[in-house]
């Protein structure tokens, strides 16, 4: 499909692996959030409050739902494939983003960041076996190690 597009050879072998780690520039900024967001919550200017023990769970969901996401998303995978995925796996983290920027519900929020884990997991997962499957092996190595960088 997209062939037509991206010049074949080792420069669309680059941008393709390049565009698909940029998922994970996204998923840096799960595990990140809370640490500028606690802050205005624990002072009130979010509009609710959090109990200590919701607080570590904001923190610690995405953990849990990264450790949760791996084993479907190998069987996800194999049935409509890398690309897909990562292309369905997107709507799932900005619908999480959206809902946490809008709620006033800590359980709404809990959820969300649930769910942002296990898309931190699944975009792991199918980002390095997306990128080992799509580039030459003479590239392979240098562009899986661009997902460490993000």
């Amino acid at each position: 499909m997209f062939n037509k597009y991206l010049p074949v050879g080792k420069y669309g072998q680059y941008v393709a692996a390049i565009v698909a780690t940029f998922s994970l520039f996204v998923s840096a900024q799960v595990c990140s959030w809370p640490t500028g967001a606690l802050p205005k919550i624990i002072d009130g200017s979010a509009g609710f409050n959090l109990t200590d023990v919701q607080k570590s769970l904001v923190v610690s969901l995405p953990n849990i739902g990264a450790v949760i996401s791996p084993i479907p998303c190998g069987y996800v995978m194999d049935r409509i494939g890398r690309k897909t995925t990562l292309s369905i796996s997107i709507f799932f983290v900005i619908t999480c983003w959206t809902i946490i920027a809008s709620t006033q519900n800590v359980v709404l929020l809990l959820i969300s960041r649930l769910i942002m884990g296990m898309w931190n997991g699944t975009e792991y997962i199918t980002v390095s076996i997306y990128i080992a499957e799509v580039v030459d092996p003479s590239v392979r190595g240098s562009l899986i190690s661009v997902t460490g960088m993000m």
